[in-house]
């Protein structure tokens, strides 16, 4: 074949992972921009989306769920997988408190990445769990000992990050060859969303230690006596889907700013007594927010102001 060696290798392993029913989603950055049309190309680069630096040769990024990893832990599938030449090599980190122990082999600890080596070719497949509406992926343990690429040549290794839930595509429908390989269906947002990707926790000691101040000098509830509190955090929550919907096809960002990122900070939650919510977007967006302004007028889930 004239493929490059590393992608005929990506071939070979679709191929035995589609056999054994564990579907693998290619994440590798530079092969995804490829892939893209040259308009979202175009959109991607104008919102500062660069490739890394570092050159991951010899390896390439893969995404597997949870669900699919546990059938590489089984001994008899890293044996079947060793008879083809594929040394596998499994990374484990302490089992976090959100998840649900009844998901894995072993009830301490979770596997967060795995690297398979074939020649001197590797694949290199981060573990997505999917948490809430989301998926997460650990970092990579810094005392990890393998013998697989060193860590500065390897993506999504440095902090625990979080991706908008994702389906797979095949790419069968570029060439036939390429059936079992697939990407996410929206990869140029699976791009735009790498750069801030990094996952913090909610920090439960601020959030107790808040808890514990008398806050008489705050009313206990927000100013919509009609709604209550759970209600009103779905209204809020509708309308971050909404900006969303907008937003989001034109790869524009937007986050949680002043009293409402205070209250997420401090409570991991909506601000219970506010009667708004703040977001923020960078200035350089104006011109396009502008053109949006009238839409969100119009949604009845957005009442907007303008500062």
């Amino acid at each position: 074949s004239g493929k490059h060696p590393l992608i005929n290798t990506l071939l070979e392993f679709s191929e035995i992972s589609h056999q054994l029913g564990v579907e693998t989603i290619l994440i590798e950055p530079s092969l995804l921009f490829c892939i893209l049309s040259p308009s979202l190309q175009s959109l991607l680069l104008r919102r500062n989306f660069t490739l890394s630096n570092e050159s991951s040769e010899p390896v390439l990024t893969l995404g597997i769920l949870q669900k699919d990893v546990v059938i590489l832990e089984k001994k008899a599938v890293q044996n079947l997988l060793a008879e083809i030449g594929f040394h596998i090599e499994i990374v484990e980190s302490p089992i976090l408190s959100w998840m649900k122990l009844q998901g894995f082999l072993n009830s301490s600890m979770f596997t967060s990445h795995v690297f398979l080596q074939k020649d001197k070719w590797v694949l290199h497949l981060v573990v997505f769990h999917k948490r809430e509406s989301f998926l997460w992926h650990a970092a990579l343990s810094p005392q990890t000992d393998f013998r697989t690429p060193t860590e500065e040549t390897l993506l999504f290794v440095e902090a625990d990050a979080a991706f908008e839930n994702f389906t797979a595509v095949s790419l069968g429908f570029k060439d036939p060859h390429l059936k079992n390989v697939n990407i996410p269906t929206n990869p140029a947002s699976f791009l735009h969303q790498i750069e801030t990707s990094r996952f913090l926790e909610c920090n439960e000691t601020i959030v107790n230690s808040y808890g514990k101040q008398p806050i008489s000098d705050h009313p206990s509830q927000h100013q919509y006596p009609n709604f209550s509190p759970h209600e009103f955090n779905q209204r809020l929550i509708i309308a971050i889907e909404e900006l969303k919907i907008n937003l989001d096809p034109l790869l524009i960002r937007f986050w949680l700013f002043s009293g409402t990122l205070l209250g997420w900070h401090r409570q991991c939650d909506v601000i219970p007594y506010t009667s708004d919510a703040d977001f923020a977007t960078w200035a350089i967006y104006g011109e396009e927010i502008d053109k949006l302004m009238n839409d969100f007028k119009q949604n009845d889930h957005l009442t907007t102001q303008r500062n």
